[in-house]
């Protein structure tokens, strides 16, 4: 099953690349996988980014308390950006 992420300012740099599918190979055994687990393979962590993360998923602006619960299937397009302040 792959998952192809797009992602925005600072991650991509982290990450080494603006999109880039992720392969997830005999797992889960119910097909879908949680924003963490993809982000957990992204070197990411979504703890931290609660209410600055602006997350996107088939081109629907997915709500923050539905980050947790979320479930991702294969083919999913995930965009991740951080929504950052100042000028």
């Amino acid at each position: 099953m792959f998952i192809k992420v797009t992602l925005g300012e600072p991650m991509w740099r982290d990450v080494g690349s603006r999109v880039t599918k992720i392969e997830f190979q005999g797992e889960p055994p119910e097909g879908t996988v949680s924003l963490a687990q993809l982000a957990s393979r992204l070197g990411l962590t979504l703890a931290d980014a609660e209410g600055t993360l602006l997350i996107i998923v088939n081109g629907e602006i997915l709500p923050p308390e539905k980050m947790t619960e979320f479930r991702l299937h294969g083919c999913d397009h995930v965009e991740l950006y951080m929504m950052l302040t100042g000028g």
